[in-house]
């Protein structure tokens, strides 16, 4: 069964450099047959250069070349002020220029890496110091550049935050081949959602993406809740002919009719005055409060539908309120844009067509799929189709989604579901969509493959998968790599058929809840396996730095089997595979960190409770 398992998931533990984009020769000038040697046996061949006046970003490009070869080498690039041959020249400039290259005509964030005479030129768009992109971003394609040159070259990757998921080849004699290359993001805002200090954003920043709206990308994206704030319980209190016919009066009411000219009318001038109180603000929300009362008064029912499941749709009723306020607002900030997001009773579009304002931008939030629904057949099989369908109602389209996510109680390991993230990144960059953000687990004991295939799909949507989750598995757990394929295999294959035969089929709360039905069917069978293939995993690595990136998972194992214990779930006596002693579990609570450790115990500490047994 587990070489079954293995094979799906994990067919051969390979190393694969993600590659980059082969541009045709009408681009930089054809590279150099010869090669370009930086290092050789300890002696500095090379140098670094980027015009004093470059941004902060193409500053940070030359530190990160000058560590990363220096930790791969054990010697110093030295920081040259004239452009001056054998170099690494990075940024625009007129070395740049001369040699082809116009940064100016490239597209935000892309960057081109190429050989010309004894030189390679990593030269990428760049916001200046103190400036945005014209859609509220930034662009920094010259630091990516210098990570991809990193990547392709030294062999380095960022696997995880901090040291322990740094990984870079030691290098002899380091060169760089002929190239003559190009890449630019697949979405113009990636975003993960995660608990980021500063070590989190670091490595986010390493793999191409953001953790906030603003390190996101080229395109600065703002669809959150905002009706409580641009229309507080205190105006609605004095007018309560606005307030929405509640369809569920047992829940709080905090909507409005969406379709009382004198609430959306209110509403849009309190977004004008944010808009005017903010001036470098590219975009704003208008989104709803959380939650799915929205008004059902006759104007309202008029338009309510049914999707394809039989659930009510107000789609109809949100979008036309999106248009009247977008309507209001572009006269007086025609540069602007407004966020609308479609979630829950309004994430399927309307069935008749709709033109939207250019103004609006639309983030596509699927609730239906949070918490690894598109395991469920018939969700998967209509996604492709509802993001042609939203592309077509919405030409400025972003997606938001938690499908990656579950509120991982007691800590609860989850594994990265490659088969789904497949379907997902096939669709979003077939149908045009622009910005990316996917809630993902903040634990890194067992969240590092999941964030990291999440990362380099917002980078290049089209990568390989499988390929992707082999090299992380290697370079992670070296000889370990295929035995914890296989536990992160047991945990998905379980979570595949849970949600395809036990958890019902519509949306509920529970679905990325770590509840009882899922411990009783996922874990508590599973716990003996995956204790076994941790052993094995541990046995087989030779590498100091892989056994301690598999004994965080374990350690992990052992918080959850202590919370199992504390809810009822597993007898005091009784041992799966990872009990501690009291006196064990005490010493392992109060043990440092592992030195240079991604971010990991912090959550086994603040881990929430297990709901009890009983």
């Amino acid at each position: 069964m587990f070489v079954a398992i293995a094979m799906r998931h994990i067919p051969l533990i390979t190393f694969l450099l993600s590659p980059l984009i082969i541009v045709s020769a009408k681009e930089p000038p054809a590279p150099e047959t010869s090669e370009l040697v930086v290092m050789d046996k300890g002696t500095v061949v090379c140098s670094l250069y980027y015009e004093p006046v470059a941004p902060k970003s193409v500053r940070l490009a030359a530190d990160e070349i000058q560590r990363v070869i220096r930790l791969a080498t054990g010697s110093t690039l030295p920081v040259i002020t004239e452009a001056k041959p054998p170099m690494i020249c990075l940024g625009d400039c007129a070395a740049a220029r001369a040699a082809g290259v116009e940064a100016e005509t490239m597209a935000e964030e892309s960057f081109r890496i190429f050989t010309h005479g004894r030189a390679v030129f990593i030269v990428g768009k760049d916001t200046a110091d103190g400036r945005t992109t014209h859609r509220g971003g930034s662009s920094r394609g010259t630091l990516f550049g210098a990570y991809a040159f990193l990547e392709r070259v030294v062999g380095a990757r960022w696997i995880m935050p901090g040291e322990l998921g740094e990984i870079i080849p030691h290098h002899d004699r380091l060169k760089v081949p002929p190239l003559n290359l190009m890449e630019a993001p697949s979405f113009a805002s990636r975003q993960l959602e995660l608990s980021d200090p500063p070590l989190v954003r670091q490595w986010a920043l390493r793999n191409r993406v953001g953790t906030q709206a603003g390190d996101a990308g080229a395109l600065w994206v703002d669809s959150s809740h905002s009706w409580n704030e641009l229309m507080p319980q205190s105006i609605r209190d004095s007018h309560p002919d606005w307030a929405a016919v509640n369809p569920y009066p047992e829940k709080p009411n905090y909507k409005f009719c969406t379709r009382n000219p004198e609430a959306a009318g209110a509403f849009a001038k309190s977004l004008l005055q944010e808009f005017d109180a903010n001036p470098s603000r590219f975009m704003m929300s208008a989104s709803p409060s959380d939650g799915q009362s929205f008004c059902h008064c006759d104007r309202c029912k008029a338009h309510i539908t049914l999707n394809s499941h039989g659930k009510e749709s107000t789609t109809r009723n949100l979008l036309d309120f999106y248009n009247d306020v977008a309507g209001q607002v572009s006269k007086a900030h025609p540069g602007r844009m407004i966020g609308a997001l479609v979630y829950g009773a309004n994430e399927y579009p309307p069935s008749e067509t709709l033109q939207l304002d250019k103004h609006l931008f639309v983030e596509w939030a699927p609730l239906d799929v949070y918490g690894l629904g598109l395991y469920k057949e018939a969700y998967r099989a209509e996604f492709d189709q509802l993001a042609e369908r939203w592309h077509r109602t919405a030409p400025n389209l972003g997606y938001s989604n938690y499908l990656h996510w579950h509120r991982s109680r007691g800590c609860a390991p989850l594994a990265p579901a490659p088969e789904l993230m497949k379907v997902e990144f096939a669709a979003l960059k077939k149908h045009g969509i622009e910005s990316v953000r996917e809630a993902v687990e903040s634990n890194w004991a067992y969240a590092g493959p999941n964030n990291w295939l999440l990362a380099r799909l917002m980078w290049k949507a089209d990568a390989d998968v499988d390929a992707m989750y082999r090299e992380w598995l290697m370079l992670a757990y070296a000889e370990g790599g295929e035995a914890m394929g296989r536990v992160y295999a047991l945990i998905d294959d379980a979570f595949r058929k849970f949600k395809q035969q036990v958890e019902p089929f519509h949306y509920s709360a529970g679905q990325y809840d770590i509840d009882k039905p899922k411990i009783q069917k996922i874990y508590l069978p599973l716990l003996p396996q995956i204790h076994r293939l941790c052993q094995e995993a541990l046995a087989k690595a030779n590498d100091r730095r892989a056994k301690q990136r598999i004994g965080l998972f374990v350690d992990n194992m052992r918080f959850f089997h202590r919370e199992l214990r504390r809810a009822g779930y597993v007898r005091a006596d009784e041992d799966l595979g990872f009990a501690l002693t009291d006196e064990e579990f005490e010493r392992l609570a109060n043990s440092s960190e592992t030195p240079g450790a991604p971010p990991a115990r912090y959550f086994m500490h603040k881990a929430q409770p297990l709901p009890p047994s009983e």
